[in-house]
């Protein structure tokens, strides 16, 4: 663990400032500088003082490790224990008709540790989930321990009429919950909605299109829908689309829970 990740604070500068500092030797520093040429009583204390303070200065770098050991751990959550994050959606977060290990959440998991991140994504998605039914089970489906959560919801919503006010209001209570149980948050949007505003209110970050890359004029492109299904939904080389787009934004949240 290198000293430079943890800037010290100017009171453990001025702790270990007095703890180095010569006059930290006290009376034997000023026998050894009175001493001068006083033959063998001379000689005496300069050894006797010089011992001393070797031990003295001794205790107090002992003591510098152990301030140092302390500030290191304080400021070394990040490092020591593994992001857990949680992506909370609907059939697009839970990845209907395909393998768990190609579902988005997963090859974002797979991806972000490919690139040195110690994280853990926990899918929370439930097919056909709406908006209201996510409120009732979000209790659930964030366990303790959760340092962040992706949050993609509302398109189900859309799909079936409901108006768009009703949609923000409760992306809005979602994530306002998780953020004042004092998580970090990313909300996804999608074409043609907009939920920057929810995100900037709530202190969240926000992807604009969850689709972005994977739809042309406002359809998903035939080589990355799932085949044979009706729903459209993607198929694990669109969700591999889906993630590399998301990945950095992805990696802010990780940033804000390591407090970067």
């Amino acid at each position: 663990m290198s000293l430079d990740l943890y800037p010290l604070s100017a009171p453990a500068i001025i702790i270990l400032s007095d703890l180095v500092h010569p006059a930290a030797c006290g009376r034997d520093c000023d026998a050894m500088l009175r001493s001068g040429d006083h033959g063998k009583t001379g000689d005496t204390i300069l050894r006797q003082s010089s011992h001393a303070a070797r031990a003295t200065i001794s205790i107090r770098l002992g003591l510098i490790a152990v301030v140092l050991g302390g500030l290191a751990g304080f400021s070394g959550r990040a490092a020591a224990e593994t992001v857990q994050i949680v992506a909370l959606g609907d059939s697009n977060t839970y990845g209907y008709g395909i393998d768990r290990d190609k579902t988005y959440p997963a090859q974002l998991e797979a991806l972000l540790r490919q690139r040195g991140h110690d994280v853990a994504i926990t899918n929370a998605g439930v097919n056909g989930d709406m908006t209201a039914e996510t409120l009732s089970r979000l209790q659930k489906a964030i366990p303790d321990g959760t340092d962040g959560v992706i949050v993609f919801l509302g398109r189900n919503d859309w799909r079936k009429g409901t108006p768009a006010v009703t949609i923000s209001h409760h992306l809005e209570v979602i994530v306002g919950h998780l953020r004042n149980s004092g998580m970090e948050v990313l909300l996804v949007g999608f074409a043609p909605n907009d939920f920057s505003d929810i995100a900037a209110r709530q202190g969240a970050l926000y992807y604009p299109n969850f689709f972005d890359g994977v739809t042309r004029l406002g359809r998903k492109r035939r080589r990355y829908k799932l085949k044979g299904d009706i729903g459209a939904h993607l198929n694990a080389d669109g969700y591999t689309v889906v993630v590399n787009g998301m990945a950095p934004t992805v990696e802010s949240l990780i940033g804000r829970v390591n407090g970067q």
